[in-house]
């Protein structure tokens, strides 16, 4: 299973996970009021029982604040690709949680309020027999943060058919015009399909004797191997039983795991199997016979950059045995870095559209000897061009490398979780992986109150007493696309009405100020939040949602 918490890579967040449960629960069960925001968890474990193979199931965590000031959770994300996160609250019903946006989450709790997060495990791609992984949720209660919940589930496994009699007439004929025990001659089996036929042909569906299948070995272990080593390990699947093995999908759990199937003559590569994964039928492998899956262990693309780390990759078989109908294949390596490299990612942050950027990494090895570095095709290389240089260094220094990754203005707008990847020429080590993280922003900022920055508008704590007034400040960088807003309103909880905005024109189409007013009025609910949406004449920000709340502290009758 990938982990998608960058802090994972060096360590830091499961040295923290290692704090005892115990101790997060027992923190976790003060009733009382403490300084600061305090989380509370509704339940310290997810527990689902026993659960058909195939079913989708679900449960809910209430999280609250039990503390006496706000509450930011930051971040929520599970172990396991299997399962999905969606967070409610009273004003924001069933808000996915991105996984590829790393699990970020802009939840803010005032004192006594909660949330609902809810988990949701999808059994179809997951072996039979007990599975157990955790729910990790980061929030600004740096006592109890990170909190680590548990989910637990057995998978059932299928009972095996029983084998379904044969129709037959008074005289003991079968259907297909033969006696029972009477082959037919052409080699038939009833439905005009010789067992001469290609390999990869449909068997029949009917119901009849089970597969059975077998490998020769579970487990590849590759012992030591460099990063960006390519290393491969061929399998041999038997069938063992009495019908056709009907093999479904051939999946891995990272890009690092690939796959090559041949059935007789037949060989199928890589992107061969992914069309037919996708329509679950990959071919057949009939009694007695066998089928060979070469892997490939590519560490150049593992999601753990520079270091030396234990790999344990996973290939799933996914057939019609109903004894195995999942059969999980191991891969295992432990990977040392050859190289050292500053910075290990390239991350750009938020790059304002037609800007442009630049980032730079120094890399070398005194590992390898004599090797050459080429920039090699990546993705999104429309816009991320790559070079790659040699820093000339002193002759008892190894060798050294510049690479340099430049955002080209031309990119969209958008998230990009991506990689540069480079071509090494040396007899063991031939690729590497670089990650890159990039936001495409709009040249229109949108800055709050919050003495930090960003977008969010914050009326803090309110006296009851009288209104108060927050202010957006709203400007346009790039003067050929002017900016102009059309329709100012307010999506709030409670009473929307109540509250008041203000759109100031400082500059036309580049600044202007929006202020926002919360009504004293509003001291009865104790809390409230919303968003103000501005509409605009703007080709990349028709609609701009701006998040904000408060509260008050004490409350006026």
């Amino acid at each position: 299973m990938t982990c998608w918490f960058p802090s994972c890579a060096s360590g830091r967040l499961a040295a923290l996970l290692l704090v005892p449960l115990a101790g997060l629960l027992a923190a976790q069960g003060r009733e009382t009021a403490a300084a600061g925001p305090v989380v509370k968890l509704s339940a310290d474990r997810l527990e689902f029982g026993s659960v058909k193979a195939g079913a989708t199931v679900s449960g809910e965590i209430k999280i609250e604040n039990v503390g006496d000031a706000p509450l930011h959770v930051t971040r929520v994300g599970v172990t396991c690709e299997c399962a999905h996160l969606h967070i409610s609250t009273p004003t924001r019903l069933n808000v996915p949680i991105d996984r590829a946006d790393e699990g970020r989450t802009d939840l803010a709790l005032a004192p006594g309020e909660a949330a609902t997060l809810k988990l949701t495990v999808d059994t179809a791609k997951l072996a039979a027999g007990p599975f157990e992984k955790r729910c990790l949720i980061l929030c600004s209660d740096r006592a109890r943060s990170p909190l680590s919940v548990p989910f637990a589930l057995t998978i059932e496994r299928p009972a095996p058919p029983s084998p379904a009699r044969e129709e037959r007439d008074e005289a003991g004929m079968k259907q297909d015009g033969t006696k029972a025990g009477e082959e037919d001659p052409e080699g038939r089996d009833g439905s005009g399909r010789s067992e001469a036929t290609d390999p990869l042909a449909e068997p029949l569906s009917s119901p009849g004797p089970p597969p059975r299948i077998e490998c020769d070995s579970y487990k590849a272990d590759f012992g030591e191997i460099y990063r960006g080593e390519r290393v491969f390990h061929t399998f041999t699947i038997r069938n063992r039983g009495s019908g056709d093995l009907v093999l479904k999908e051939i999946r891995s759990t990272c890009s690092c795991a690939v796959a090559k199937l041949t059935i007789g003559d037949l060989v199928l590569r890589e992107e061969d199997l992914k069309e037919r994964n996708e329509k679950r039928w990959i071919g057949a492998v009939r009694p007695g016979l066998e089928a060979q899956l070469e892997v490939e262990l590519r560490s150049a693309k593992t999601t753990l950059p520079g270091k030396d780390v234990h790999l344990n990759k996973q290939i799933r078989i996914v057939s019609n045995d109903p004894a195995r109908p999942s059969l999980p294949l191991t891969l295992e390596a432990t990977m040392m870095s050859p190289f050292e490299i500053e910075p290990e990612k390239f991350d750009f942050g938020r790059v304002k559209k037609g800007a442009g950027a630049t980032l730079s990494a120094v890399m070398y090895s005194d590992r390898l000897g004599a090797f050459e570095v080429r920039p090699a095709p990546s993705p999104y290389d429309k816009f991320l061009r790559v070079t790659v240089t040699r820093v000339p260094v002193e002759a008892t220094l190894p060798p050294t490398w510049r690479v340099e990754a430049t955002v080209d203005p031309s990119a969209p707008l958008g998230n990009f979780n991506s990689h540069v990847d480079l071509a090494i020429d040396h007899p063991r080590v031939s690729e590497l992986v670089l990650p890159v993280f990039l936001t495409v922003e709009p040249n229109v900022s949108f800055t709050g109150n919050r003495p930090e920055g960003g977008e969010f508008l914050d009326f803090e704590t309110m006296n009851g007493a009288e209104d108060k007034t927050v202010e957006l400040r709203i400007e346009n960088g790039d003067a050929a696309v002017p900016y102009a807003p059309t329709q100012v309103t307010v999506e709030a909880r409670p009473l929307s009405d109540a509250f008041r905005t203000e759109l100031v024109e400082i500059e036309k189409g580049m600044k202007y100020l929006l202020r926002l007013t919360a009504p004293k009025e509003l001291s009865k609910s104790r809390f409230f939040q919303g968003d103000v949406v501005l509409t605009a004449d703007h080709p990349d920000l028709p609609v701009k949602k701006i998040r904000f709340r408060g509260w008050f502290r004490t409350v006026t009758k």
